[in-house]
């Protein structure tokens, strides 16, 4: 997602691959392509070291790779909307990316409700991914704000075709709500209205489901 060429007209330029060990033998570091040399992601769900649990944390970063890195690949330059700016921007010592645009969520989780709005929903023949508020990458001084991103459909990383309105497994499903990171595998996303709206239910890898609606506005 990050310091990838943005797309052109058309669909999103597809990152030419997806991240891999940075090769010093940390696990928890991973690189991504065309991510600045020497820098590295880590996975928010990986920096959990409280014991036990070890399996589930390393399932719970890689889950939440594919967004991040799709993300990055949707690099279309910056963009004020309602005061929103798009881009990349240092956040608390760490790198960041906003998105902006009228897509919106609202995620139930844990008995309570959120709605996150002021996002981009990128459509392609072959899948759909909605990235809403900023992502942080890396190790941050301040709280980590709202983001909510989701991939579903063949992405550039993999998945199943999702050329219609139908219901899918999502590819990826990670997002950061009240400061804490969250991610699930294979949630299921129902599309309608021609891939501009649907709904999702899930459940999350920390414990517990979430479920939600989507639209591109």
């Amino acid at each position: 997602m990050f310091a990838v060429a943005g797309a052109g007209h058309g669909e999103p330029a597809a990152p030419t691959g997806y991240p891999t060990a940075a090769g010093d033998g940390d696990p928890q570091r991973l690189s991504a392509p065309g991510w600045p040399a020497g820098r590295v992601i880590e996975s928010p769900a990986m920096r959990d070291r409280t014991p036990g649990g070890a399996a589930k944390r390393l399932i719970a970063g890689i889950s939440a790779l594919p967004v991040v890195v799709l993300a990055l690949a949707l690099m279309s330059g910056t963009a004020a909307a309602g005061g929103c700016v798009a881009g990349v921007h240092s956040y608390g010592g760490a790198s960041a990316r906003t998105f902006c645009g009228p897509a919106s969520v609202s995620l139930h989780l844990g008995g309570k409700s959120y709605t996150l709005s002021g996002g981009q929903c990128a459509r392609t023949s072959q899948y759909v991914s909605l990235n809403i508020g900023t992502i942080v990458l890396g190790n941050t001084s301040k709280p980590k704000p709202n983001y909510f991103g989701l991939d579903v459909g063949k992405t550039p990383g993999g998945g199943t075709p999702a050329p219609h309105d139908g219901t899918y497994k999502a590819f990826a499903l990670a997002f950061v709500v009240g400061g804490k990171d969250y991610s699930s595998v294979n949630a299921s996303v129902t599309l309608k209205g021609g891939r501009t709206r649907g709904s999702f239910s899930g459940k999350l890898l920390a414990g517990g489901s979430v479920s939600g609606t989507l639209n591109c506005g």
